[in-house]
């Protein structure tokens, strides 16, 4: 009985000691593998072996024993963009097609849908000015020496081309883009659509309207673009020679008025609609273009080209969309310029 009761605690001994030297050694393992790993992650961020573009930089850590204090990894590196997509065909298509943009303002606005033009699609010009009575040296205005008010934007206009003309501005640029400061202009689709035109040529596009003038002319709203050409023969045969009454055709409309000396200077109206006859200038916002019942009819009546139902509203590559309050022109920057689906930009992979 002694001798089995002798036996039994010698097997119970070794087992314990089986199990103590097994878990001892589990642990040494479980902690060299994770010192492994550890270093295999840091040879791999030394390395920039994750090379992917994101927005963000994350922090990596990691939680040792209960004795260990934890530590953190390195931040991950700064992502770079692939290399065949360093250089994007909008930036090249920034040096073919060279735009001056003036925006029509007032003092009353500087603070608010100036402020917004300057911080959103404005930057994308070549050339910013803002058109107003004062200057401010919050933005690149002009003081234009023309009372303010609706009566005098025609006289605005003409004080605006003057002053780019006579300032030797039309040297350095293709075309001019004028607009209010409540249009938002995507620039890279007006770029496009002036890629293949000669800016050497009298040319004159937006969103053509047929009233009022033998070839229509283009909505102030929804912005307008002279080529360089165009620009210079307003002021130089329209303007000075006022030639076909162009000086003062009798309309308070700016929009009109230039619609009129555009014809006066034998200038090539432009068809700016995409190739589905969709237009590419809104005169409202794209909530109100793409409404079921936009009662607009007026536009219906005023538009060059029959307009097409709200479900068809507005080409994919939009120009222009007009009567955009300062928040909404912030949020429109950021839905076209910043927000990126997950997987539709082989250039832009975020993170796992």
């Amino acid at each position: 009985m002694r001798l089995a009761t002798v036996w039994c605690c010698r097997l119970s001994a070794a087992f314990l000691c089986g199990v103590a030297l097994g878990f001892a050694a589990a642990t040494l393992d479980f902690r060299s593998s994770s010192a492994w790993l550890q270093q295999q992650l840091q040879a791999a961020l030394a390395a920039d072996f994750l090379q992917y573009e994101y927005e963000y930089e994350y922090e990596w850590s990691t939680r040792g024993a209960s004795d260990t204090p934890a530590r953190a990894l390195p931040t991950l590196p700064a992502a770079r963009r692939k290399p065949e997509c360093n250089r994007t065909a909008a930036d090249s298509l920034r040096q073919r097609v060279r735009v001056l943009c003036w925006v029509m303002t007032s003092p009353k606005n500087h603070a608010t849908k100036a402020a917004a033009v300057n911080a959103t699609w404005g930057q994308n010009c070549d050339k910013l000015l803002f058109m107003s009575s004062e200057h401010d040296p919050r933005l690149p205005t002009v003081a234009l020496k023309v009372p303010e008010g609706r009566q005098h934007l025609w006289a605005k206009t003409q004080a605006a081309f003057k002053y780019i003309v006579h300032e030797g501005l039309l040297e350095s640029i293709d075309w001019v883009l004028k607009a209010d400061d409540d249009t938002f202009i995507v620039m890279e689709n007006l770029r496009h659509l002036l890629l293949p035109l000669d800016a050497s040529q009298s040319l004159f596009g937006g969103l053509r309207l047929r009233p009022f003038s033998p070839k229509g002319f283009m909505s102030g709203g929804a912005g307008y673009v002279l080529s360089r050409m165009a620009a210079l023969r307003f002021v130089e045969q329209g303007i000075s020679g006022d030639l076909g009454g162009c000086r003062n055709p009798g309309y308070r409309g700016e929009d009109v008025a230039i619609g009129r000396c555009m014809v006066a200077i034998n200038a090539t109206f432009l068809d700016s609609r995409d190739s589905d006859g969709l237009e590419r200038f809104h005169a409202y916002g794209p909530e109100r273009e793409m409404a079921p019942d936009k009662r607009m009819d007026w536009l219906k009546n005023y538009s060059y080209h029959p307009l097409q139902p709200a479900s068809k509203c507005c080409s994919p590559s939009a120009v222009s969309f007009h009567y955009i309050t300062p928040t909404a022109m912030r949020a429109i920057y950021y839905l076209v310029y910043r927000l990126k689906p997950y997987g539709l930009d082989e250039c832009e992979l975020p993170a796992s």
